[in-house]
């Protein structure tokens, strides 16, 4: 969220005079302020996910039990970030360390479990051209398990996410404003 992004926003809330304490900061006390508030906003977020996030209740030689719930992090965007804006995300994602010393503890499978999968069984793949693949996964699309926890986290704790974002964005505003 860039800062003319995040003023539009704020608007859209209707806190004008917020947007107007925002428009007075310089541009970097305002990137300052509006990181914070926007990785706070995140991290509420973020502990809702981790809430909902299922964990594997028997481990596996291939998984261990909690690492898509302890993979989920609030990260800046790098692609707002080179068109000089502002943006954060809640996403699961994998230590290189870690799963370096122990390939169990790499969560790839979230993808599978946000998005759905359809349960085949060891040497159930479809076989055959792409329009046989295409027409078996028509007919088994009523059979795909989702458990997702990542979408319903952010439905569910939107605006909490935004009173986050106006509890730490006004202190701060104040803050900066002091030290002029």
């Amino acid at each position: 969220m860039g800062c003319g992004m995040a003023a539009e926003f704020i608007r859209l809330t209707g806190v004008d005079d917020l947007r107007r304490a925002l428009l007075e900061l310089n541009s970097s006390m305002r990137r300052k302020v509006l990181r914070s508030a926007l990785r706070a906003a995140g991290r509420v977020i973020q502990a809702e996910a981790r809430s909902r996030a299922p964990v594997l209740q028997v481990p596996t030689p291939q998984r261990l039990p909690g690492t898509v719930k302890r993979s989920i992090v609030v990260k800046s965007s790098r692609l707002a970030r080179r068109r000089g804006d502002l943006g954060v995300f809640v996403t699961v994602k994998a230590s290189k360390a870690r799963v370096k010393k122990d390939g169990r503890q790499d969560p790839f499978y979230f993808r599978f479990l946000e998005e759905g999968w359809i349960p085949r069984g060891r040497g159930k793949a479809l076989r055959g051209a792409n329009w046989k693949k295409r027409a078996a996964r028509a007919q088994d699309a009523g059979r795909k398990i989702q458990r997702p926890f990542l979408g319903p986290a952010l439905q569910a704790k939107s605006s909490s996410a935004v009173q986050a974002f106006e509890r730490e964005v006004i202190p701060a505003i104040a803050k900066f404003n002091r030290r002029k």
